[in-house]
């Protein structure tokens, strides 16, 4: 059986009095707000709203409320029907499409017959059928798009019609804020914020740049399941190789302290540690970084690192981070560092 719904007269008060005369019947008779709710035969969060004065009483709840009192109907009250802002909301979307259009847009039968003749000449043929899609720079294959895939293939994801990068809302607050930057320079997009609990997720749906992406040698899907690697044409070229290294340990690695208490005494190291479930991904930066000299090691199947301090401030001169959070703990380590390890001259 359908749920019958009643419409009252709705009330409209000075500002302030509406909330005034609401508090005032919670003081005087000592209730609760849920009671008061309940006596006046309305949802609470509606009470809450009308005494934010969100939106206009009811006539019979506030007939209600001047019983409980014991007064008069207020004298400047002015009483409203049912639905009567439709005619306000009539005419101020009539002024709008007015200033959009300057005139009456056209009538329906003719817009139905120009948008048949657009879906016979266009529409259908479109590859996604049912929507066109938008446009997006193309960028080259430089260091700006190694560095990008780099960060795709440590935090990100692509579906059909998305690319998502995810990272922390407070320690990557500032990296979230690069990476939008280099979306845009790169594909004319800045990303969505999407606040996902204690991360961020950076959205961009558009079919075209998933097709670009896949067409420069990523996938669509779990890239742990599938065991992605680095596309070939970064894998080839020394220079493009280091920019996705750096996206890929900006993401999905990590600089940390370690303490070595050895007679009275603290020494202290610092290490970059790269973690990531893809074996592919785990053996381009271990060789790579061989290649250029760092003498990376494997400390368990899913990570590699370079363990000292000569090694790790290299890293920050030739490859670089565009992660503030990396790049500032590697710098208070150099500034702060004590015991054993001879300090800044």
């Amino acid at each position: 059986m359908a749920e019958r719904y009643s419409y009252f007269q709705r009330v409209s008060l000075p500002r302030g009095k509406q909330s005034e005369l609401i508090n005032l019947v919670i003081k005087r008779l000592n209730i609760k707000t849920p009671a008061l709710a309940k006596s006046l035969k309305i949802h609470i969060r509606t009470l809450s709203d009308w005494r934010r004065e969100k939106y206009t009483m009811s006539l019979p709840a506030l007939k209600i409320v001047c019983k409980k009192l014991g007064t008069k109907m207020p004298h400047y009250v002015r009483i409203k029907e049912p639905f009567w802002y439709t005619g306000l909301g009539a005419k101020r979307g009539w002024a709008t499409v007015l200033r959009k259009y300057g005139r009456v847009p056209v009538n329906e039968k003719y817009r139905k017959e120009k948008w048949h003749e657009w879906w016979n000449k266009k529409g259908k043929f479109n590859e996604n059928k049912y929507f066109v899609t938008r446009y997006i720079k193309k960028p080259k294959q430089d260091h700006g798009l190694a560095e990008f895939v780099g960060i795709l293939l440590g935090d990100g994801c692509i579906t059909k019609r998305q690319v998502s990068i995810t990272l922390n809302k407070r320690d990557d607050k500032e990296y979230a804020h690069y990476v939008s930057g280099l979306s845009k320079r790169l594909f004319g997009i800045a990303p969505s914020f999407y606040n996902q609990g204690s991360v961020w997720d950076l959205t961009i749906s558009r079919t075209k740049l998933v097709k670009f992406l896949i067409d420069n040698g990523l996938f669509i899907g779990n890239k742990v399941k599938q065991q992605l690697g680095v596309p070939q044409w970064i894998q080839e070229d020394d220079r493009l190789s280091k920019y996705c290294i750096r996206g890929l340990i900006d993401t999905d690695g990590s600089f940390y302290i370690e303490k070595h208490p050895y007679k009275n005494k603290v020494y202290c190291n610092c290490v970059i540690n790269f973690t990531n479930r893809s074996i592919p991904l785990l053996e381009f930066v271990r060789t790579k970084l061989q290649q250029f000299g760092f003498n990376a090691k494997k400390r368990n199947r899913f990570n590699v690192c370079l363990g000292k301090e000569e090694q790790v401030s290299r890293y920050f001169k030739e490859i670089g981070s565009s992660n503030p959070k990396h790049y500032n703990k590697h710098r208070r380590f150099m500034e702060e560092k004590y015991g054993g390890v001879p300090k800044r001259s």
